[in-house]
């Protein structure tokens, strides 16, 4: 009868060496805390608690994270250097950027706020004036 009860329930993440292991390859990924939580099937807030709690696991996260982020500077640093941006993919060349197929493009389109409401509205003008002239007819469908 001078036993323990054992807790009802014992918390999902540890402190341990192991999973201090795991939150550094996380940091290395630059994985957020939601992308974690997703890899150690846990809530995000759980995550979150956790690396409040967990100073060995926070501390190797925080280092890996950092060495990720060194290791992108190191590689954009020829460029910033040189002062110029990677050169643009020939027509017919994939792009690194999107993967797509570059087309050739005699002038790159710039998509300001006020250019996307023009579009916007002619788009409702269009469509509009389309089931206007639908409803003008009998109301017919046009896929049947």
């Amino acid at each position: 009868m001078g036993e323990k009860p054992e807790p009802a329930s014992r918390a999902i993440l540890q402190d341990t060496d192991e999973m201090a292991e795991k939150f550094y390859a996380f940091g290395r990924e630059g994985l957020p805390n939601w992308g974690i939580a997703m890899k150690l099937c846990v809530h995000v807030n759980t995550v979150g608690t956790f690396l409040r709690r967990a100073p060995k696991s926070k501390a190797a996260l925080e280092k890996g994270r950092a060495e990720a982020k060194a290791v992108t500077r190191r590689r954009q640093a020829p460029l910033v250097a040189a002062g110029r941006r990677p050169a643009a993919p020939k027509p017919g060349a994939i792009c690194p950027t999107c993967g797509q197929i570059a087309a050739e493009v005699a002038e790159p389109i710039m998509l300001t706020p006020a250019a996307i409401a023009e579009a916007q509205k002619t788009l409702d003008d269009l469509i509009g004036r389309h089931l206007a002239a639908r409803d003008a007819a009998g109301g017919e469908d046009d896929a049947g």
